[in-house]
């Protein structure tokens, strides 16, 4: 349910709980029968980290190469995103589809680009190809640790504070 969905959002523990890193990791999707779409981009504020939430309809598990950007760029084009901070962590979400079919449109993403949470600003780039692109751009390099919500499909950025 949605009640259910935004409870685990709100849990005060971290994703992963203790397993902080700063390193990059990649993680394969495991597809599902419908085609994950990115649906929502939420931010939150919790003792002790920062929560990024990116929300697909679909079904499936999407998976992620992580990696520190020196500058955080666009799909495909290449061209610089506006994102504040000094350290940029990059996701690339893999396993997602371009909304190409109406019904797949209709539930695409059409919130702001940019969310700030703390000193995080955390930019949407998209969804190309199979790839949907966030960047979190932080005042410094922080531990994060990313997993997984389902019922809804969630992909789930946990930064240090």
């Amino acid at each position: 349910s949605a009640a259910e969905a935004a409870r685990q959002e709100q849990t005060t523990s971290p994703i992963l709980g203790d397993q902080w890193t700063t390193a990059s990791g990649q993680v394969d999707p495991i597809p599902g029968a419908e085609p994950l779409i990115f649906h929502a981009l939420r931010v939150g504020d919790h003792e002790g980290f920062y929560r990024v939430v990116v929300e697909f309809t679909g079904e499936g598990t999407p998976g992620y190469f992580s990696s520190w950007a020196d500058t955080p760029v666009e799909q495909g084009r290449g061209r610089q995103l506006p994102v504040e901070g000094v350290s940029y962590l990059d996701l690339m979400i893999s396993g997602t589809s371009m909304p190409v079919e109406a019904d797949q449109q209709a539930v695409y993403y059409s919130g702001p680009s940019n969310l700030a949470v703390g000193p995080l600003d955390v930019r949407e780039d998209g969804t190309f190809e199979d790839t949907t692109h966030i960047v979190i751009g932080m005042d410094q390099a922080r531990e994060f640790q990313i997993g997984f919500l389902h019922d809804p499909v969630r992909v789930v950025i946990d930064v240090r504070k």
